[in-house]
């Protein structure tokens, strides 16, 4: 039996308009709402609850920080921006901990029609987090019962196009 709950979607402070304009489309498609997740990776849950949201710590245990994870402002700002001319319902949750695993977990609990991602960009930067955590795409496909779909974010122009860059 299909999942019913909704679509995830994995967001970031510079997350690229056309991947959220995907995931409300497959979200809208589905009948379903569209639920926007932001992890933070320098902190880990220790309390996790119903509407999916966590209580966090930072990882640095100098600082005895507990506190309840926010979407911050400025970033649902920008995907309300971004999605203003879609009709799905939205909903913000904040997460804390490996990006792969808390998207995973959300979507457990929630039921999740699909986990929509982007893909990350090209460069340096992408190349390093990529060595060191591996994709967060490839980590979820392989670790899920649901779908995962994959939103390019920035093809490179001299990949050939069946070269797979994951």
């Amino acid at each position: 039996m299909a999942s019913i709950g909704p679509v995830i979607v994995g967001v970031e402070d510079d997350e690229p308009t056309h991947v959220l304009s995907q995931a409300a489309g497959f979200a809208s498609d589905f009948g379903v709402e569209l639920v926007c997740a932001h992890v933070d990776t320098g902190r880990y849950p220790v309390e996790e609850h119903e509407d999916g949201s966590v209580t966090s710590m930072p990882l640095d245990p100098e600082i005895p920080d507990i506190r309840d994870e926010v979407v911050s402002p400025e970033l649902e700002a920008f995907v309300r921006d971004a999605l203003k001319d879609w009709s799905v319902p939205l909903r913000f949750v904040a997460l804390a901990g490996d990006t792969a695993q808390s998207l995973g977990e959300l979507a457990e609990r929630l039921d999740a029609r699909a986990i929509v991602v982007g893909t990350r960009r090209p460069g340096f930067r992408a190349g390093l987090e990529k060595f060191f955590t591996g994709s967060v795409a490839v980590r979820l496909a392989h670790r899920q019962k649901r779908p995962v779909i994959v939103i390019p974010v920035e093809p490179r122009a001299e990949s050939a196009p069946w070269e797979f860059e994951g």
